[in-house]
């Protein structure tokens, strides 16, 4: 008889909502509706498709957290619960943690975390974070570990701070998001001459108005932008543009908002935002990019899992400790301060290292499941590639579409303005960043 697993996690949450296909032309609606409008990081549903695919299997019938749950309901009806999470250890989620401690201190099932992180920005904080959660983050693990639960670690620096904890049991072994694809995953880097390479890039969007980063879209023409969160608006907010949304004063406001760049990449057709995985997962398998480049740790994944190889800009703990566990290769600021061409940056690329032992941590990964009693083996086919779909590469319906024309008209017409607008704001920019 298969075992039955509550996934904590409330799939109704559009951000979790990863069995239905997005409709692009209400998705600011429901947004409105469940977010006040804001946009959740479409790249959490990589790691959540990737748990869910790979305990799909008849060893357990698994159901989805709904609010309506109570302890005594999952004593009742569940051998165990089953937790994905992210960046629970952080400021931002004490509360979160308070929370979930009174529900599973109520629990006589075991409770698994999988995937759980520390959120830093930069490694020398990890005492002074200590100081301000060490209470609330201990209760919090004392408590899954006394129903009899276990802990999945996405990497070291999160293992040394359960370390810091008294929590030395803990397992490292990565992200559920990279195994989804089955174990024998190989990445390799084609040959490319200078004329035809062609990048897709994947970052926050400060990083667009940078030299390096502009230098991309400046040099290869073929690359693009793929967004997770900071242009859904100008792409699928239908009131978002009306016909003043160009005068002059408005196209300042916007280079000051988001960069000459940026505007220009969405206007021209040249970012994209995807808000169902498989659909991303395809466009990027039936594309001739060679590269993919950010600092966004999902957004590369995603390329990883297309087939693309990628390197990771390094920009907090979470990034970091992700890629060093899987062997992706990375760059700082400080390194990538010393180049001045991604090209160059590609064809020191190196994937043997990630080839080598990625079979090595897909064993570590299952064996943790099986410990835990969720598989007897992992199930290796993604569910949702496979899946039904009316997305199978395309691209997504921009609803703006009328509008971006009027603005890549504007910019096209009016550059040379525009480049000295945002040059002007790019240098308020590095004297505030350098203040700070």
């Amino acid at each position: 008889m298969p075992r039955k697993i509550l996934i904590y996690v409330d799939i109704n949450e559009i951000e979790y909502g990863i069995f239905d296909n997005t409709d692009y032309s209400i998705l600011y609606d429901l947004l409105l509706k469940e977010r006040n409008g804001n946009c959740p990081n479409w790249g959490n549903k990589v790691w959540f498709e990737g748990i869910v695919s790979e305990i799909s299997t008849p060893y357990i019938e698994y159901e989805f957290k709904n609010t309506e749950m109570t302890p005594e309901e999952i004593n009742d009806r569940f051998d165990g619960v089953l937790m994905p999470c992210a960046n629970i250890f952080s400021v931002e989620f004490m509360d979160e943690m308070v929370r979930l401690t009174k529900v599973f201190d109520k629990l006589k099932v075991p409770v698994y975390v999988i995937s759980c992180g520390l959120q830093l920005d930069k490694m020398e904080n990890m005492d002074a974070l200590v100081s301000k959660i060490q209470k609330v983050s201990a209760r919090f693990i004392d408590t899954v570990y006394k129903t009899g639960g276990e802990f999945c670690l996405r990497g070291y620096i999160t293992k040394e701070f359960f370390d810091k904890l008294g929590f030395p049991q803990a397992v490292v072994a990565g992200c559920p998001s990279l195994y989804q694809m089955g174990r024998n995953i190989i990445v390799n880097k084609s040959e490319v001459e200078r004329t035809k390479f062609k990048a897709v890039v994947n970052s926050q969007n400060y990083h667009l108005n940078t030299k390096f980063y502009k230098s991309i879209f400046d040099e290869y023409k073929g690359s693009i932008y793929i967004d997770q969160d900071h242009y859904y608006r100008y792409l699928y907010q239908p009131d978002y543009f009306d016909n003043s949304s160009f005068a002059t004063k408005e196209m300042i406001k916007r280079i000051k908002d988001k960069g000459l760049l940026g505007l220009e990449l969405v206007s021209d057709k040249r970012l994209l935002l995807f808000a169902d995985i498989p659909n991303w997962i395809k466009y990027l398998q039936n594309s001739d990019y060679n590269f993919s480049f950010g600092a966004r740790i999902h957004g590369n994944i995603t390329s990883i899992l297309s087939g693309i190889p990628a390197m990771v800009h390094i920009c907090d703990c979470r990034t970091r400790e992700i890629a060093e566990y899987y062997n992706i290769p990375t760059i700082t600021d400080d390194e990538l301060n010393r180049e001045k061409d991604i090209y160059d940056i590609y064809e020191k690329l190196d994937y043997s290292r990630f080839n080598q032992k990625f079979p090595e941590l897909f064993d570590k990964y299952e064996n943790f499941l099986r410990k835990c009693d969720l598989v007897e083996d992992i199930n290796q086919k993604n569910i949702f590639i496979d899946m039904p779909s009316n997305h199978n590469g395309e691209l997504p319906h921009v609803v703006n579409q009328k509008y971006l024309d009027i603005m890549n008209d504007k910019i096209t017409r009016h550059k040379a303005i525009y480049t000295a607008v945002d040059s002007s704001f790019n240098f308020y920019r590095k004297h505030i960043k350098k203040g700070s």
